[in-house]
């Protein structure tokens, strides 16, 4: 077929979360699966004799952008930062008449998770005119809505990938396997969590469904064999096996939460490139050489970010790309040169076959297939506005193209165990996703989250050959048997054609 085209639903979320009552209220469209995609901080501010510093002023302030949040404390001593950005470091200053101003700094916080801290302040001395303690000085806690593993940008930079995929980080989690990623090509390293099926996961980037829709991706996601986004764009990521909000939902398995990268004060870039081909690569099976054909995979990407208006305006932008081949495994009977063989006809026999489809049936099923093509290409922006302190807008663009040709179900004699280019598809996908986010807090009690996106999403399934009943001009599929037994699910030697 030539592509299934799913168009995403506009989806519209507001959060408000009414701390007075401690009872969230929600408000979500029927389409929409919402993910908690931002932190929080919350302190407890004591006073010498322990007592609650009710009234006591904090602001926190981001060191990356300059973005500050201030609040006060309630009669608890309790301090509430809400929507803080993942990451860090982030500066905490607490003043209150009487008392030494106390900065914490260095503090960060995790996707989705509470960062909270208890401190005491201490009586004013001239002597004194600031106090100043790290994080790791006094006592964090980080906190998540159910059971949950969360990767930092620090532990993802330090983390060996070689196929730059986020899989091979959240499988530091022992709940999570990836399964076998192979040359890179269709359907691999699909992400299992708890023993469930990969398609039973949910994932979300900065809250955006990023689930494949369709249902045929054993990744589970939108992409095929990589992942949506480039993976530098990758700021945290969170694993949710069964989170408790009711931000969350369609998945019984995990959620897969990842959050990207946002401009800074400081300009940022970095680029990489990865070269690999067919002399650097082993043409051995248990001591037996077969052809592998001849191949190059490469992988580049860059990405550049930083202020556009220092402190209030950023933009952050990648690329990736992503290009090798897989290896044909089926041949003919007698060539030693491939993998494996499927099929009882010889070489002779499979050209005198395409001979005859050529000069009798006017058709050309094309030539032998020894590499399959894999490709895939991500591009990614982000602009954040700091507005004031009480509100700041977030814009995405996310595009991902990406195609590998496979053959058409090739073994244990199915179908055509053997078959010249003809026969093979090109899958993939194509997808472009928009997303705007307002962040609003309007008192120190009440604060919004409006989210706004809409995706469309193309399936490629495409015979190299074309020829599909639905074309101008459609190919009727040709099976031979050599045993004169076959049917179209079993006992076929050769095809041509669309299957």
């Amino acid at each position: 077929m030539k592509g299934l085209i799913n168009k995403a639903g506009i989806a519209c979320t507001a959060v408000l979360l009414t701390l007075a009552t401690a009872i969230p209220f929600v408000v979500i469209s029927s389409d929409v699966s919402a993910q908690e995609i931002t932190s929080a901080i919350t302190g407890t501010v004591l006073l010498p004799n322990g007592q609650p510093a009710t009234g006591a002023s904090a602001v926190v302030t981001d060191s990356r952008d300059g973005r500050r949040q201030s609040g006060s404390a309630d009669d608890r001593g309790i301090i509430h930062f809400r929507s803080v950005s993942p990451g860090g470091p982030y500066t905490i200053r607490i003043t209150a008449e009487g008392y030494e101003d106390l900065m914490i700094t260095d503090l960060y916080t995790d996707v989705a998770g509470t960062s909270s801290f208890t401190v005491a302040l201490e009586t004013a001395s001239a002597d004194i005119e600031e106090i100043t303690v790290t994080a790791a000085q006094i006592e964090t806690i980080t906190t998540a809505s159910g059971p949950a593993s969360t990767f930092t940008s620090q532990t993802i930079n330090d983390m060996p990938s070689t196929q730059r995929q986020i899989r091979d980080i959240l499988r530091i989690d022992p709940r999570v396997s990836v399964g076998e990623t192979g040359d890179g090509g269709d359907q691999s390293g699909a992400i299992s969590c708890a023993g469930g099926s990969s398609r039973t996961n949910s994932f979300t980037i900065d809250g955006v469904r990023a689930t494949d829709n369709f249902g045929l991706n054993l990744s589970g996601n939108l992409a095929r064999f990589t992942f949506p986004i480039p993976f530098d764009t990758v700021a945290g990521a969170a694993v949710e096996f069964a989170p408790v909000s009711v931000e969350y939902g369609q998945f019984s398995g995990c959620n897969i939460n990842v959050v990207t990268k946002s401009g800074e004060n400081e300009f940022h870039g970095g680029a990489f490139y990865l070269f690999n081909d067919d002399g650097m690569t082993n043409d051995k099976i248990d001591g037996e050489k077969f052809d592998q054909g001849t191949f190059e995979r490469e992988n580049y990407g860059v990405e550049f970010s930083g202020p556009i208006i220092k402190d209030k305006l950023f933009f952050y932008t990648a690329y990736e790309k992503f290009e090798t081949a897989t290896v044909n495994q089926f041949g003919a009977a007698d060539d030693s040169s491939f993998p494996r063989s499927e099929t009882s006809l010889t070489t002779a026999e499979l050209n005198q076959i395409r001979d005859i489809l050529r000069s009798d049936y006017d058709r050309d099923p094309g030539d032998v297939v020894r590499n399959l093509p894999v490709e895939s290409e991500r591009i990614f922006a982000r602009f954040d506005w700091n507005i004031n302190d009480d509100h700041r807008l977030e814009g995405a663009y996310t595009s991902l193209e990406e195609t590998t040709t496979i053959n058409d179900d090739m073994d244990g004699g199915t179908r055509g165990a053997f078959t010249f280019s003809d026969n093979f598809h090109l899958r993939g996908s194509d997808s472009e996703t928009y997303a705007v986010r307002l962040y609003s807090l309007w008192t120190d009690k009440l604060s919004t989250e409006f989210r706004w996106s809409t995706q469309e999403v193309i399936d490629i399934q495409n015979p190299v050959g074309g020829g599909e009943q639905q074309d101008a001009v459609p190919k009727p599929r040709i099976a031979i048997s050599a045993f004169g037994v076959a049917s179209e699910f079993f006992g076929q030697d050769f095809a041509s054609g669309p299957g």
